[in-house]
């Protein structure tokens, strides 16, 4: 997955943090957890600030 639009890195490596740490705590496999933090990831960038984004479970792909 590509970000569509770089608008504000503010807050990128917090949401795959998130993301990754969400996938270790349900026992996914590290090749996942990785691949749904660089989905949050590029989805955060085209977000403008570092809060309160709402992410669609469909728009991740997975």
């Amino acid at each position: 997955m590509t970000a569509t639009a770089i608008v504000d890195p503010t807050g990128c490596g917090d949401a795959f943090r998130g993301a990754v740490l969400y996938g270790l705590e349900r026992d996914w496999p590290l090749a996942r957890c990785a691949e749904l933090g660089n989905r949050v990831g590029a989805l955060k960038i085209a977000c403008a600030g570092p809060q309160n984004h709402r992410i669609d479970r469909a728009a991740l792909g997975l």
